[in-house]
Parts: C-alpha cells; sequence; structure tokens
C-alpha cells in the first residue's frame, strides 16, 4: 500500500471485480484522467451531487417489495 502523500486526505479500501477495474481504466482514459483515484472521487461526486445511482431504483424496490408482501399474505 501506497503512503498517503496529500494531507487531509484518508485511504479507503475497496474490492473490485476485474471487469469493475476494467471499466475504471477504460473511464480513466476516455475522461483523461491522471490516475483511478481521480475516476472514483469523479464518480462519488457525481452521484452525491445527483443523490441519485439509479433514475429507476425506488420503482425496481418498491416492485420487490409489495411482490414480497403478495407472498407473504399468501403464506398467512
Amino acid at each position: 500500500m501506497p503512503a498517503i502523500t496529500v494531507p487531509g486526505s484518508r485511504r479507503i479500501e475497496m474490492t473490485l471485480s476485474p471487469d469493475g477495474i476494467r471499466r475504471i481504466k477504460a473511464l480513466q482514459k476516455i475522461l483523461g484522467f491522471s490516475n483511478r483515484t481521480e475516476v472514483i472521487e469523479a464518480l462519488l461526486f457525481k452521484v452525491a451531487v445527483e443523490q441519485k445511482i439509479d433514475p429507476d431504483l425506488s420503482a425496481r424496490l418498491e416492485q420487490k417489495i409489495d411482490y414480497i408482501i403478495e407472498r407473504l399474505d399468501l403464506v398467512t
């Protein structure tokens, strides 16, 4: 692990699949970031600003919750 060289910065650890690593490397190249840390920081910033990851997430969660409730009603 490299030492933290920027005062005030913090180290985080992630486990990424090989596909995830390839996607981050591709984004780094396409967007012109100098390293993967900048790519991840930009992605986190974008999600935080927009306050969403997937615009349809709440609708899909609602459908799944309704499905589970219906199944529970059948059992009880």
